[in-house]
């Protein structure tokens, strides 16, 4: 991040003398200009540099930031076997005047290196989180079927009392004026000094 800010600064001060403005103007329209876009002028991008094998196979692009160093994406791969082709307008050509092929003498990675490795951190983590949340998806399904049975249960239980209480009411009514006759002999006996429960 902090070398982000830094190339952001040195190309606003880059700017304020000149740098990033071609002496050959470009010809932008619309946002057809980035891939399979239309034909630049020819010199109108002079930083842009093709990145190719030692096969000449293009493979990546790049951008001059001063006179020894070029950005690029990350996942291009470049190596040190690699080459990097300056002030090409054709990058199938071979002939012209304009293109120098130039190796590449060091990599600057480490950053990159740090951001991959927290990435994949990242992605390992996330693997984990997704793995528990499925886990824990199952046991919610295991616990509401559980709930879906023992709601079941409970109406069964219930039609099963239902007949049970309304045979249960009669007997109850039934019982009622039997135990207001005994309230009178239990406490009739208690003043005797007997146990009722003898």
């Amino acid at each position: 991040m902090a070398f982000l800010w830094l190339l952001s600064c040195f190309a606003f001060i880059g700017a304020s003398y000149g740098c990033g403005s071609p002496a050959i103007s470009p010809v932008v329209t619309g946002y057809a200009r980035i891939v399979n876009g239309e034909e630049a002028v020819p010199g109108s991008w002079p930083w842009q540099v093709s990145l190719q094998s030692d096969s000449g196979w293009h493979f990546c692009g790049g951008s001059l930031i001063n006179d020894n160093w070029v950005v690029t994406a990350a996942h291009c791969g470049v190596s040190t076997a690699d080459f990097v082709i300056v002030g090409a307008h054709d990058k199938s050509s071979k002939m012209e005047l304009s293109q120098k092929s130039m190796s590449i003498a060091k990599l600057h990675l480490r950053s990159m290196q740090l951001h991959l490795r927290f990435m994949q951190l990242h992605l390992r983590f996330m693997q984990l989180h997704l793995r528990f949340m499925q886990r824990h998806l199952q046991s919610m399904q295991l616990h509401l079927r559980f709930m879906q049975l023992h709601l079941r249960f409970m109406q069964l239980h219930l039609r099963f009392m239902q007949p049970h209480l309304r045979f249960m009411q009669p007997h109850l009514r039934f019982m009622q004026p039997h135990l207001r006759f005994m309230q009178p002999h239990l406490r009739f006996m208690q003043l005797l000094g007997c146990d009722p429960g003898v």
